[in-house]
């Protein structure tokens, strides 16, 4: 995956981390398939995206002070200790990153049926996952409290159009 980010303007000089990623493809078509009388139409999108969360347990700066909330050592004894005493795993509490991708279709077919009437039938696919975990200096949340969600959504439609004289 390649990603093309610009500078940093924050002026704390930190990189983007490499788990970064943005990518987006598509294309579209469209033609007679009946000269005068019958269109198709499809466009298609496809895109991806990867974000790293930042706030993790133990994160330092570039002089090594701890920047989060609470340290590995911290983190690790919560973990245990919630699963011990409650026989549930917590999740990560280290690095981690949120993802989304989605693919997007739309179709479309018109129909010139006679010089007064036409017809439009149409398709709109949306098919999308995306997970969400948000950490910040003043709280850390771990893996198993993020959010996930797979959205599909299909829609269809047709139009008639009619010239009455």
């Amino acid at each position: 995956m390649l990603a093309i980010t610009g500078p940093n303007n924050a002026g704390d000089g930190s990189k983007m981390p490499s788990s970064f990623g943005d990518y987006q493809v598509g294309f579209r078509l469209g033609l007679p398939i009946i000269k005068d009388k019958l269109f198709f139409f499809t466009n298609m999108e496809y895109a991806e995206r990867t974000d790293p969360v930042f706030y993790n347990a133990g994160s330092t700066d570039s002089n090594g002070k701890l920047t989060s909330l609470v340290d590995n050592a911290t983190a690790e004894q919560i973990s245990q200790f919630v699963k011990s005493n409650y026989g549930f795993d917590p999740g990560t509490y280290g690095s981690y990153n949120n993802f989304s991708k989605s693919q997007k279709f739309f179709n479309k077919i018109d129909w010139k049926i006679n010089e007064k009437n036409s017809l439009s039938l149409r398709n709109n696919t949306v098919i999308s996952q995306a997970t969400n975990l948000e950490r910040d200096a003043r709280k850390l949340q771990i893996c198993e409290y993020g959010l996930y969600s797979e959205k599909p959504s299909y829609q269809y439609g047709f139009r008639i159009k009619n010239a009455f004289q």
